[in-house]
């Protein structure tokens, strides 16, 4: 009898643990979810403040250029792909144009879905980015903001993507976690009925 009696005690005590670590993973999650979401509010609030700072004056500048020079195309192109704006691959300036001519660019730039963009864009303007051209030292001798602010506008775009593809991995791996945890919840709860 106190064999059986044991069994229960340690079934129970199993089956306490099971729902203290459930609770405590629930926690968790709410915790990982609340500072991602910090994170983002901030990289949020960098975005618009990049693209606070353009002027009409670096957008007249821009299209001014028949034939811009390679640091301010790069700096455009890496925009235009995360806005999925290229029609004309083999001509990218005629996109930036018709991009920046866009009576709704500016909203673009700020209501950017991060989640709608793929590993491949991210990583073709990563490796844009990564250009020697595209350095703050290089970008600081240009006599107007929009490279700069535009490299920065994209180096927000893609913390955010990277923090949410995070914060879904690691809320994903908690979910599985969860499941796993109700499973043996519901085992141990079977268990007792049986018993």
């Amino acid at each position: 009898m106190s064999t059986i009696n044991e069994y229960q005690s340690n079934n129970k005590e199993i089956y306490e643990e099971l729902r203290r670590n459930r609770s405590n993973l629930k926690d968790q999650v709410e915790l990982v979810a609340s500072l991602y979401d910090q994170i983002q509010e901030v990289h949020n609030s960098n975005i618009k403040q990049s693209i606070d700072n353009i002027g009409k004056n670096d957008i007249c500048f821009l299209k001014s250029f028949t034939k811009p020079p390679i640091t301010l195309l790069k700096s455009m192109e890496v925009v235009l792909i995360l806005l999925d704006q290229i029609k004309n691959p083999d001509n990218p300036w005629l996109d930036i144009k018709i991009m920046v001519n866009d009576i709704n660019f500016y909203q673009k730039l700020i209501n950017i879905d991060v989640a709608n963009l793929t590993i491949e864009k991210v990583d073709q303007v990563t490796n844009i980015l990564q250009n020697e051209l595209l350095t703050k030292d290089k970008l600081a001798l240009i006599s107007i903001n929009l490279p700069m602010l535009m490299v920065q506008w994209a180096e927000s775009v893609i913390y955010s993507f990277k923090v949410q593809n995070e914060q879904n991995l690691i809320l994903n791996n908690h979910l599985k976690a969860d499941q796993d945890l109700s499973r043996l919840i519901e085992i141990q709860d079977k268990q007792f009925l049986d018993d």
